[in-house]
């Protein structure tokens, strides 16, 4: 689709081990629907979306396709165009959509929602990245974007799940990743985390289901993050739910950790792993006639006083815990 053209409409159509199968230079206001994107050759895409004229000039939709490429393919690439809607699809592929935005013209490449997708990264590969979005060059970022109501499966190891990332000269802005399903049933993450956001102001984590399990974090904020909440979201199996390095301007609230310390004695330490302060620390202990009281609790860990009847130091105990933000 080139120079001028809009309104056009791509529907019902299969492209089969097509290296490029649908791409857009220049073109507005389209709809690509019901389509196959089938066996797409390595380095392929499935759909390419650019324009040329007007980085913001778009306005298309994407819904009810269907994605399977090699690992190294992939399902939609965006480099330009805003107002771009991506619903209803199905991607079965270990990079399902992917943003690389390069733009200098005075005008933010702007809304931009990933919306009802399941998207299955089912390639064992450990790059897989289903969602990546992020400024690769350029100095005016993109912004209002939105990710909602998807379901994100993994299958094998994997280091990042979705992540938006700006540059110093680029900072994205206005993004929300809302109630969606991120979870891992065969491979654990070992990357930055499941969510990973850097150079984003104001932005809005929350109601996400993050499971792992992994050793790194559910979620993670990076140092050059401002103005956000990650809020109310259900995490676990992650050694840390959150990694907030964003500062003061970003709130962490609604998360929980839990966990049995084993041999704990009086004034002892246990680390909570939630990467901010907790409001409320519950404790309980496996020694009777014994009381546990939590103090000096951190943004990394709390203590756990441990007495007796008499008040003096009691025996060692394993602490069952729970502390949340």
């Amino acid at each position: 689709m080139g120079v001028a053209n809009t309104f056009s409409s791509v529907f019902n159509c299969r492209f089969d081990n097509v290296y490029i199968g649908v791409r857009a230079i220049s073109a507005s206001s389209f709809n690509i629907t019901n389509c196959t994107f089938w066996s797409i050759p390595a380095g392929g895409y499935g759909i390419f979306l650019d324009n040329q004229y007007s980085k913001d000039q778009g306005d298309q939709c994407i819904s009810g396709n269907t994605f399977l490429g090699a690992v190294t393919a992939i399902g939609i690439y965006w480099v330009g165009g805003g107002g771009t809607r991506i619903v209803d699809n199905k991607f079965l592929m270990s990079k399902a959509i992917w943003a690389q935005l390069a733009n200098s013209t005075a005008t933010p490449t702007a809304q931009f929602m990933i919306a009802n997708n399941s998207i299955d990264a089912n390639q064992n590969a450990d790059s897989a990245l289903p969602v990546q979005l992020i400024c690769s060059s350029g100095t005016v970022p993109f912004q209002n974007i939105i990710v909602t109501g998807n379901i994100f499966v993994g299958y094998y190891a994997m280091d990042v799940m979705i992540q938006i990332i700006g540059l110093a000269t680029a900072i994205v802005n206005k993004v929300m990743i809302i109630g969606n399903s991120f979870t891992n049933t065969g491979g654990s993450f070992s990357g930055g985390g499941m969510v990973v956001l850097d150079y984003v102001n104001q932005f809005l984590v929350a109601d996400n289901l993050i499971i792992g399990p992994g050793s790194s974090s559910g979620v993670n904020i990076g140092a050059n993050c401002t103005n956000g909440s990650v809020v109310a979201n259900e995490i676990q199996g992650f050694a840390i739910p959150v990694v907030n390095n964003g500062g003061g301007t970003v709130r962490v609230r609604g998360i929980s950790n839990s966990g049995a310390a084993a041999n704990i004695s009086d004034g002892g330490t246990i680390a909570h792993g939630l990467g901010a302060t907790p409001t409320k620390v519950w404790v309980n202990g496996s020694v009777a006639a014994q009381t546990y009281q939590p103090f000096g609790i951190t943004s990394t860990s709390f203590q756990v006083s441990v007495r007796n009847v008499a008040g003096a130091s009691g025996s060692a105990a394993t602490i069952y815990w729970q502390a949340e933000v």
